[in-house]
């Protein structure tokens, strides 16, 4: 029989399968068959035919979820500590579905994630023993990724190889990026890069709007824009967008950082899919957007698009309406902001400006309308607000009928999309 041709933690790996598909399965298997520490610590004497850590490890991420149990552990943990330090992506996801969140192990996959796009992209031939430190025929320490030899699947090589490779013909297949990203974005080490407004959660957003895409590692930079209009580099990092028509075009930039951009999508993107690319600073980066002719969302003082409306006010006497006051809407402290109640006032009406984005696109004013507390009241100008690319504005009359209101909900549908929902204070 082959079974004896298995190594012992495939072997094992393989009865617990069976009987994992029928729990009747009582067979034990060859007599004959070397426990499964024996068999790791014989792996562990040397880095010879390193493929044997790749099945080790596909082994025992089986086995162990599988059958959890202390001998199992004691025998992975034996193979673990030997390849930690092996800078190997795929093993270190294999670790974090075993063992849970580890964040120095977590940021090195990540990293050697990124390393890996660095690489070539056909088989040339490679020799490292002029550039790195030599240990004999290998190299004292892992090469770094992007300097180790072509091979079909990076992870299953001996990581201090110094040489090797082809005449560049044939190019990398690229499943030693695809298998460890998408097992990272499974358990968590890697989140979906995500594009919503800037405002508030909305996975719509419009042209000419402020919109923010949020992930990882996506700048080595941070940086906030100072001058208006805003620029479509900073610090060498742009951003661009493909729409739906295949057209690419460059983004204005309000903010850059590694785990979030601030943009302006650029005016005529088309609607529907969009994809997001990002350069400079680090390896590109790409995401998907949604693409609406309005999206409209209103921002609020927590930044989260909840709670009280940044908003501004002023009252105005009915004689002369050119006779104006500001009004307080909120007020804040280091620890957060409280709403201010609005007098809606009898002779001395009041004026609201909620500020947003997605909104400047409507088909005509009168397909935009504005409820407080349910009410809809009425919309004087929707629209952009003035100074600040992508920001919008949209103003109305404080109705009498309002009084008493206390915290009110405030909601702008423009062209039949709802926004998100800020509050005010009526007195």
């Amino acid at each position: 029989s082959n079974t004896f041709l298995l190594r012992p933690e495939e072997l094992y790996m393989l009865l617990q399968v069976a009987h994992h598909v029928n729990p009747a399965n009582s067979d034990s298997g060859p007599l004959l068959v070397a426990p499964l520490n024996v068999g790791a610590i014989a792996d562990i004497q040397g880095n010879s035919s390193y493929f044997k850590f790749n099945l080790d490890y596909m082994s025992f991420y089986h086995l162990i979820r599988l059958r959890d149990d202390a001998k199992n552990r004691a025998a992975y943990q034996i193979v673990r500590g030997y390849t930690a330090a092996h800078q190997n992506a795929f093993f270190d996801i294999v670790d974090r579905a075993l063992n849970g969140p580890n964040a120095v192990r977590d940021a090195e996959a990540v990293s050697l994630l990124e390393q890996l796009l660095q690489r070539p992209a056909r088989d040339n031939f490679v020799d490292n023993s002029s550039t790195v430190k030599l240990c004999g025929s290998e190299a004292c320490d892992p090469v770094p990724v992007p300097l180790r030899p072509p091979a079909d699947f990076l992870w299953q090589r001996d990581p201090f190889q110094l040489s090797g490779g082809g005449t560049g013909l044939i190019e990398s297949a690229g499943v030693d990026y695809i298998l460890p990203y998408w097992m990272a974005r499974y358990f968590g080490v890697i989140a979906a890069n995500a594009v919503q407004s800037a405002a508030a959660p909305s996975s719509a957003v419009a042209p000419n709007s402020l919109a923010s895409l949020y992930g990882a590692s996506l700048t080595t930079v941070t940086s906030q824009a100072t001058e208006q209009p805003l620029p479509t580099s900073l610090q060498g990092v742009t951003l661009s967008v493909m729409d739906a028509a295949g057209v690419e075009r460059p983004a204005p930039l309000a903010y850059v950082s590694p785990t979030q951009i601030n943009f302006v999508v650029p005016d005529g993107t088309a609607p529907g899919s969009a994809t997001i690319l990002v350069t400079g600073g680090a390896p590109t980066k790409m995401a998907n957007a949604s693409i609406a002719g309005v999206a409209p969302t209103l921002f609020s003082m927590n930044g989260a698009g909840t709670g009280i409306a940044a908003a501004t006010a002023i009252r105005t006497q009915l004689p002369n309406q050119q006779l104006q006051s500001p009004v307080q809407v909120f007020s804040c402290v280091p620890s957060g902001c409280i709403s201010v109640p609005i007098d809606p006032g009898i002779d001395t009406p009041v004026y609201l400006t909620f500020y947003g984005t997605g909104i400047r696109n409507r088909s005509s004013l009168a397909n935009v309308s504005v409820t407080i507390a349910g009410i809809p009241v009425p919309v004087l100008y929707a629209g952009p607000a003035p100074k600040f690319t992508g920001l919008d504005q949209v103003n109305v009359a404080l109705l009498l009928a309002l009084r008493g209101a206390g915290e009110s909900g405030v909601v702008v549908t423009v062209d039949g999309h709802a926004s998100n929902t800020v509050t005010v204070n009526i007195r």
